[in-house]
């Protein structure tokens, strides 16, 4: 029994050291949802954004810029990571950290005047926004 408890206890140590990197304690306190932009999902326009982000000891963006992706889809993420607002257990600054915003189209009508018809957030460094094509125009 000692043996399984020492098992289970060096496994735990092992998951909290090896993921040290991702601080557990920090969330998104307040946002403003990301919309696909209406330029982008009108041209079709679908991929990765990254933008890397520094969070200041209130917990506001202290700064956010774009690292890759298409122009269209940068501007959108950068706007949008700009509204976050993060808490923590620890009043610190978190080190500068990289957000992937993943903007993906698909086929259908319903919510096709929406900014977005779903957005998940897998976590706060990986988005996924999700749209309709753009209806064709009258």
């Amino acid at each position: 029994m000692k043996n399984i408890f020492l098992s289970l206890l060096l496994t735990f140590l092992l998951f909290a050291i090896t993921h040290s990197q991702e601080r557990w304690d920090t969330y998104i306190s307040s946002l403003q949802m990301p919309c696909y932009p209406p330029l982008a999902r009108a041209a079709r326009v679908q991929g990765k954004a990254k933008v890397k982000l520094t969070v200041g000891v209130d917990g506001s963006i202290a700064s956010a810029e774009a690292l890759e992706g298409n122009a269209l889809l940068t501007k959108a993420a950068v706007e949008n990571v700009r509204t976050w607002r993060f808490g923590t257990a620890e009043r610190q600054s978190l080190e500068p950290t990289i957000v992937v915003f993943d903007y993906k189209l698909e086929d259908g009508s319903s919510g096709s005047n929406r900014c977005a018809s779903r957005v998940v957030f897998e976590s706060w460094s990986r988005v996924t926004v999700v749209s309709n094509f753009q209806p064709p125009l009258d």
